[in-house]
């Protein structure tokens, strides 16, 4: 099970070397992680605001759009095991974005930790509800459907993907 490496995991789906057994594991890593995006919706809502209401309605619309695209990219109707080509590496996929998420959250704590910026300024930042994290999370969803869309257009063509290649 790869937890980084796009490249191997979508040389293996092509090459047909991903275990029923993998995928069952694919298959739980990404419920544990969609799991964690349904609670960090359901907090949202403990907090209503517009930004909020938003994120939810886009989400919507990123998401089934994003499904939609990837869909399209596997070959459509007419491709081949779309279900776990894109359970499988959205896995290595998240990983990467939610690394890449934190990051800026992470510098924000850095530079109020350093009395860089003020702690009123990093909470309004780091508000979940807020339009800072509403547009960073929206961004970080475009992204990877975008990028597991590409891996699967690799995969059904024979190509590879990289994080550079990736849109």
């Amino acid at each position: 099970m790869y937890f980084l490496n796009v490249n191997a995991l979508a040389s293996d789906l092509r090459e047909d070397r991903v275990s029923p057994r993998d995928q069952m594991l694919y298959l739980a890593a990404w419920g544990l992680y969609q799991m964690t995006e349904v609670q960090n919706a359901l907090f949202v809502w403990d907090q209503p605001s517009y930004f909020a209401i938003a994120k939810i309605g886009c989400l919507a619309v990123v998401i089934v759009g994003g499904i939609i695209l990837s869909y399209r990219a596997n070959g459509g109707a007419g491709g081949q095991r779309f279900v776990e080509r894109f359970i499988c590496i959205s896995w290595p996929i998240r990983v990467w974005l939610t690394v890449l998420a934190w990051a800026p959250g992470l510098v924000a704590l850095a530079l109020q930790h350093g009395g860089v910026i003020r702690k009123r300024a990093f909470e309004a930042f780091v508000d979940p509800s807020g339009p800072a994290m509403v547009t960073l999370y929206l961004i970080i969803q475009i992204v990877f459907y975008l990028w597991v869309r590409s891996a699967i257009q690799s995969i059904s063509e024979g190509k590879g993907t990289s994080p550079a290649e990736a849109p």
